[in-house]
């Protein structure tokens, strides 16, 4: 399916990529919701196991447990979707529903879309709030919205120090030939040098997501929405709150891609 989606719903609007299930109605509980979504399965966790050595007398590899790392799996086809440290936690998705039928409670909230992609390593539900508000100067009325995401793999996925250098710089990139100027030069210096604080901060360090793709995206999301520099508060809160932020979206992308590099 286009955009990697495996299964997914809508209520009365086509999604961009034109597929999933378009429903007349808004579901009425998490069940139904998680069935049409395609979470209908919960992640759990195998033992993850290497290979040692190979019997000597039949030649038939020998594997042993790994006792720091867990397979997260599944439950329906025990497909992989992650290896992570033992130390890692599952959310699974009644959990999420949980939130879900708790958000659902209050008056004229609704489930809007919700599904999931790429096997599952992605999930994500998005709530509204049938309340419409009117902001100052606009005399267009803003519907607001929760969304509730989850990734299974994310986390697990490591980064070297080499690796989170390569992303550091490729995130807050050299400007283009002829736009070099001494100014510009510093501005890139001065983020580099505070993404890498944060990084080295107690919100990644603390948390126990350093070293992880899943650091370098909460990071790069801290340096958007604290540290950046932004025209005016009109700015700040567009970019944080209101409208899409493309250079989250991309942080997720270039976290992936740097721990392949």
């Amino acid at each position: 399916m286009p955009a990697n989606v495996d299964q997914m719903f809508s209520v009365r609007e086509v999604p961009w990529h034109r597929e999933g299930t378009v429903l007349d109605d808004y579901p009425q509980t998490w069940d139904e919701a998680r069935i049409l979504a395609g979470l209908d399965w919960e992640p759990i966790s195998e033992p993850v196991f290497a290979l040692v050595g190979y019997d000597a007398e039949t030649n038939q590899p020998i594997y042993e447990p790994m006792a720091d790392y867990q397979r997260i799996v599944r439950d329906d086809t025990h497909a992989t979707l992650s290896v992570m440290s033992d130390s890692y936690q599952i959310i699974n998705h009644s959990a999420f529903g949980d939130i879900f039928e708790a958000v659902l409670k209050q008056t004229n909230v609704k489930a809007e879309t919700g599904g999931c992609l790429d096997g599952g390593r992605k999930v994500w539900m998005l709530v509204k709030l049938d309340e419409p508000i009117l902001l100052p100067g606009d005399t267009s009325a803003t519907m607001p919205y929760l969304g509730l995401t989850g990734r299974h793999n994310l986390l697990g996925v490591k980064v070297t120090e080499r690796q989170t250098g390569i992303f550091v710089t490729e995130f807050i990139p050299a400007p283009p030939k002829g736009l070099a100027t001494d100014r510009v030069m510093r501005k890139r210096r001065s983020g580099r040098d505070k993404l890498r604080e944060i990084l080295a901060s107690p919100t990644i360090i603390g948390a126990g997501i350093d070293g992880t793709a899943y650091g370098l995206v909460n990071a790069a999301g801290e340096y958007l929405d604290h540290v950046r520099t932004s025209r005016s508060w009109e700015t700040r809160l567009n970019r944080t709150l209101i409208r899409p932020e493309p250079l989250k979206h991309s942080a997720v992308k270039l976290a992936l891609e740097v721990a392949k590099a």
